[in-house]
């Protein structure tokens, strides 16, 4: 299969939610997360995983009791800080994986403050767990400083490691984030 029908293979097989058809519509939608979510810093001994009723996911709920849904990526963020593999917690029974994940956070991490990204948009959803110095930047903040500015010589600005701008790309695997994921987790400047 070539490139181009790869490409547009991946495009057609998305959610909804990951199919844009313009970066307009891309950045709309982001800006519509970005404002159904906020940032909570959380104790992570105060976290705790839960089978959903159903057993077939699991949603982590903290201090308040309002339980979350983790998106794939934060499931994987949650299960490396709580020191579990998480391609291997997706393959267990979600009561098994809760154990699992409480017993690490609980027991095996250090206490340490977590930072979560929370989004309510009718359900509950955990997009990002890191860090509490962990910063985010919306893609509403990267559209405009792309739309300030043009030409080969933009200026240079900073997502996560390195300066890159002026026309430099990261060297492929390295930096580079997706736009059709969840917002991004970037390490504050």
């Amino acid at each position: 299969m070539n490139t181009l029908s790869q490409a547009s293979h991946q495009w057609a097989t998305r959610p909804d939610d990951e199919r844009f058809i313009s970066l307009i519509d891309l950045f709309d939608h982001f800006d519509l997360v970005r404002s159904q979510s906020k940032h909570v810093v959380v104790p992570s001994k105060a976290l705790n995983f839960e089978p959903t009723p159903d057993n077939r996911g699991l949603l982590v709920s903290g201090p308040n009791g309002t339980g979350y849904a983790p998106t794939h990526h934060a499931f994987g963020q949650l299960a490396t800080l709580a020191k579990a593999p998480p391609s291997y917690l997706r393959t267990l029974p979600s009561p098994i994986a809760a154990d699992n994940l409480n017993y690490g956070i609980k027991f095996v991490r250090d206490v340490e403050d977590l930072g979560l990204l929370l989004q309510k948009n009718g359900s509950n959803v955990l997009r990002c767990a890191l860090g509490p110095t962990y910063g985010r930047a919306a893609w509403i903040l990267v559209r405009e400083r792309r739309q300030t500015s043009s030409g080969p010589t933009r200026e240079a600005f900073r997502v996560g490691g390195p300066v890159y701008g002026a026309g430099r790309m990261p060297p492929r695997g390295h930096g580079r984030t997706s736009f059709a994921g969840a917002l991004p987790c970037i390490r504050r400047l």
